[in-house]
């Protein structure tokens, strides 16, 4: 049907044109005419006759020549328009005129051999798929773009441009990142981000440095417009500067802060005698962390510093208590295996730790006073076992006993408040040299030195993740007794399955 109808206007364009130059020859007879005209009779004595459609092209050759040409124009753009206008996929025409099943068609093919190309600085080329790009056609929602474009005015009137084919696609911002990053990215120098750092106590702020690297300007949209045109051209990467993420200038606000901290009165009351910890320890309390979303660096204040610091200048006043260890002998009867003592310590940790955190940033000065108090010891009753181990959770220690003797002393990290250790008496029942150990809130990979002692998941372990200062004055765990790794070991090794474990407050 579509060759008929094209048929039948090239023929009636052949019409159009023979009508066309009859006219014109007509028009040459009728300037012989015009020569005799003084030999014709005048208009009065003409008599009156009809003018034909003929006639209607008698006019002069200047009038008539580009009328014929207008006209023959009109008739190669409309056949033009309706029979010879393509699409230009990548590399490839496409008839306008080809079905959407057809074009669908056509599309993915273009897209399974379309490669986008990186050529790089010191030669050599890489292509990649659309799908390594993060790239997504949609050939359906193509098609129909394709549609709309072929209907413009534009795309009407210049039926001898092919349309250039803009794909409809979605895109993994995700992916396409890490191919940015992987493949259109070569660095020369990183840039360096201006930083905030306290060195002996005094805050020093070092200046950023642009980096270089090559790579592409707007490389996101640049990749994206060539894979959805399907361009074959290579996108050669160009030397740029890169500009660092902070400057001096955004830091300055975070400064003035952080000398405020440090300069700040604090002192800390124990047993009459007043200490004043320095612009060094009291920088040893803060953690910086560069943010990037404000640009700043955020200050935070870290408890366990805090109580580390109590801990060291506490330790001359203060000692723990020691329980008295009875044990149960073979005839029933009791005897003392160790002795208790009460113990002296430094009360309102947790509170001045608390009070710091809470406090210190805003820089108006803290005063803590830090009770001494007596620390009474308790009594614990044990069996008369080979090989058992006794945990602490006040004093943080713990305990192992050998026939009788005190073999080993650990300093501990049991479970903290809103967790804690479970109390009484249990036994080992399985061990494990490593484990990924889980629960709510936590993964922590690679746990070794493990001995379970309670069937909810409490074991003596050891404990990589935390500082060493934490061990014997912090309770911080999800229930679990912790030690440093060597000390874990030592205890995997040292007691077997169905030893008991005793813990108390």
């Amino acid at each position: 049907m579509e060759k008929q109808n094209q048929s039948t206007d090239i023929e009636t364009a052949q019409r159009l044109f023979l009508a066309v130059a009859e006219a014109y020859a007509a028009s040459k007879q009728s300037d012989v005419v015009e020569l005799d005209a003084s030999l014709e009779p005048s208009p009065s004595q003409k008599p009156p006759t009809k003018k034909s459609w003929v006639q209607l092209f008698k006019r002069p050759v200047v009038t008539i020549v580009p009328a014929a040409i207008a006209v023959l124009l009109l008739v190669v753009w409309a056949i033009g328009n309706n029979y010879d206008s393509h699409f230009q996929l990548g590399t490839s025409l496409i008839s306008t005129h080809a079905s959407n099943s057809t074009l669908q068609d056509a599309i993915a093919t273009s897209i399974s051999q379309y490669h986008l190309t990186i050529a790089y600085p010191k030669g050599g080329q890489q292509s990649f798929t659309l799908s390594a790009v993060g790239v997504n056609v949609q050939t359906s929602a193509s098609v129909q773009a394709l549609r709309h474009e072929q209907d413009s005015l534009a795309n009407r009137l210049h039926w001898w441009r092919p349309i250039p084919v803009q794909l409809a696609t979605k895109v993994s911002t995700v992916n396409l990142n890490d191919f940015i990053t992987a493949h259109a990215d070569v660095v020369v120098q990183p840039a360096k981000d201006a930083s905030l750092s306290v060195q002996n106590g005094t805050v020093q702020l070092a200046s950023a440095v642009a980096g270089k690297e090559y790579g592409l300007a707007n490389a996101g949209q640049l990749i994206v417009s060539q894979a959805d045109s399907l361009q074959t051209t290579p996108l050669t990467l160009k030397l740029l500067a890169v500009q660092p993420t902070l400057t001096s200038t955004e830091l300055t606000s975070s400064e003035t802060t952080l000398k405020q901290t440090l300069q700040q009165h604090i002192t800390f009351t124990i047993d009459g005698q007043t200490i004043t910890p320095s612009p060094a320890d009291i920088a040893a309390w803060i953690e910086l962390t560069p943010n990037l979303k404000t640009k700043t660096v955020s200050i935070a204040v870290s408890s366990s510093a805090v109580m580390a610091y109590i801990n060291t200048v506490s330790g001359a006043d203060t000692h723990p208590s020691r329980d008295q260890v009875n044990v149960t002998n073979a005839d029933g009867s009791t005897s003392i295996l160790v002795q208790g003592s009460d113990g002296v310590a430094v009360g309102g940790k947790q509170t001045a730790v608390t009070t710091i955190v809470q406090t210190l940033l805003a820089n108006k000065g803290i005063q803590i006073n830090l009770p001494i108090t007596t620390a009474t010891y308790g009594t614990i009753t044990a069996g008369n076992w080979p090989k058992w181990i006794e945990v602490n959770v006040t004093t943080k220690r713990m305990y192992a006993y050998q026939y009788g003797q005190l073999v080993n002393t650990f300093l501990i990290s049991a479970g903290k408040p809103s967790t804690p250790t479970p109390l009484g008496q249990f036994y080992i029942w399985d061990k494990l040299t490593s484990q990924t150990m889980t629960g709510p809130g936590y993964v922590q990979p690679n746990v070794p030195w493990i001995n379970y002692f309670d069937h909810s998941g409490d074991a003596i372990h050891g404990n990589y993740w935390r500082a060493a200062s934490i061990f014997g004055n912090v309770n911080s765990s999800h229930g679990c007794v912790g030690v440093q790794v060597p000390e874990a070991e030592w205890v995997y090794n040292w007691a077997p399955i169905g030893t008991p474990v005793i813990i108390h407050t």
